[in-house]
């Protein structure tokens, strides 16, 4: 451009100013402490994702828990419907049903003689132990054996 002319948007330039030629051009210089405009809006950027990603990644880690603890339990029903099976298969054999009929409900077979030993050397499994000086009777609640203690009837004249 010739002298005293100037671009458009320019402002025109005082007679005595001069063009400075150098490595500066009017900017100052940063310190390398200080965040420049886009390190700030990417800093914002990754937090604002940080923040958007979390909840989505918590319910993913929630269900993977919730997965791994029903199919424990569904392990846990399986080995208990297979312990129920063996034991169906028990009671379809005939040989058990009878000796589960002569040890839990005393039965024999007819023509045979049953013996009861009501007080062995062995206590009875079934029974509840007796405390030494414990009086031999049914073990009930105190109120229900003791006689109801009511006020004698009013007389009337």
């Amino acid at each position: 451009m010739p002298p005293g002319q100037h671009r458009p948007g320019q402002r025109p330039r005082p007679a005595g100013a001069r063009r400075t030629t150098g490595t500066t051009t009017g900017r100052r210089p940063t310190s390398p402490n200080r965040l420049t405009g886009r390190a700030t809006v990417l800093v914002l950027v990754l937090s604002a994702l940080l923040l958007a990603y979390a909840y989505p990644v918590r319910i993913y880690l929630n269900q993977q828990a919730e997965i791994a603890a029903l199919r424990a339990h569904q392990r846990q029903q399986q080995a208990h419907i297979a312990d129920l099976r063996a034991e169906s298969a028990k009671w379809n054999d005939p040989a058990y049903v009878e000796a589960q009929a002569r040890s839990r409900l005393q039965m024999g077979r007819p023509g045979e003689t049953l013996y009861i030993v009501v007080d062995g050397d062995t206590p009875d499994q079934h029974r509840p132990e007796r405390r030494e000086g414990q009086e031999h009777r049914p073990l009930v609640r105190p109120a229900v054996v003791q006689p109801d203690r009511r006020r004698p009837a009013k007389q009337t004249k």
